[in-house]
């Protein structure tokens, strides 16, 4: 194996996909005799799975759910029409709800218009949207995002003292998929606590995004 010439190497050990637009070049790699053998049965076994999970299979063994994130990018590739027709119409009620925000359709009781946006969450509820804020954030957004995105007193304390005085047109969004997270229940106590001393309704200024039926959701029924 390792006497083939290097262009005998690249030929064999080189890999394209036209489609993807991608190469890998392994010809300079020298892997043991054998290696391939013994990993084309582990590797057959890995994309047999990915294949289930993208099929719809249950891949969060402990909340019985599904794993598709990527159906959010491309709904046509979900694996069911009502799966497909749920995220359509839920992308076409943010779009629709921010739209409303941005044009002052829905505006807070003591204010013209939300001129900031709190994102309450932790984990990947809210690293995404940190991320498109980072990238895409400038100063002549229709509202400045801040976030509260662990429990620390005192990260908690400097996020909700910079909001001191624009809290009236401070739009809050609690993002917890069960409801249940106990880091977002910190922040969101703290952020009710925050709008009440400065004479304002939590309610009437934040919103729930969460799994259906879920605590937070039934939360967000009751103080609607």
């Amino acid at each position: 194996m390792h006497g083939r010439t290097p262009w005998q190497r690249f030929r064999d050990l080189c890999f394209h996909d036209d489609s993807l637009g991608f190469s890998l070049d392994l010809s300079r790699v020298r892997p043991p005799e054998g290696l391939r053998a013994r990993l084309e049965p582990r590797l057959a076994a890995a994309l047999q799975e990915m294949a289930a999970l993208e099929g719809g299979a249950l891949a969060n063994t402990g909340e019985e759910r599904r794993v598709g994130h990527y159906w959010l990018r491309a709904p046509d590739l979900a694996p069911d029409a009502a799966t497909r027709e749920l995220i359509v119409c839920t992308q076409q009620m943010v779009a629709e709800f921010a739209g409303d925000v941005h044009a002052a359709r829905i505006r807070p009781p003591g204010a013209p218009r939300f001129t900031r946006l709190l994102l309450i969450g932790v984990g990947g509820s809210v690293l995404g949207p940190q991320l498109a804020d980072s990238v895409l954030r400038g100063p002549d957004d229709p509202l400045q995002a801040a976030f509260l995105d662990n429990t620390d007193p005192d990260g908690i304390g400097q996020v909700l003292g910079a909001l001191r005085g624009e809290l009236e047109a401070t739009l809050t969004l609690v993002v917890s998929k069960s409801g249940t997270t106990p880091e977002t229940r910190n922040g969101m106590v703290a952020a009710r606590a925050a709008y009440g001393a400065a004479g304002l309704e939590f309610a009437g200024q934040a919103v729930a995004v969460t799994a259906p039926g879920s605590e937070l959701d039934r939360l967000a029924d009751q103080e609607a």
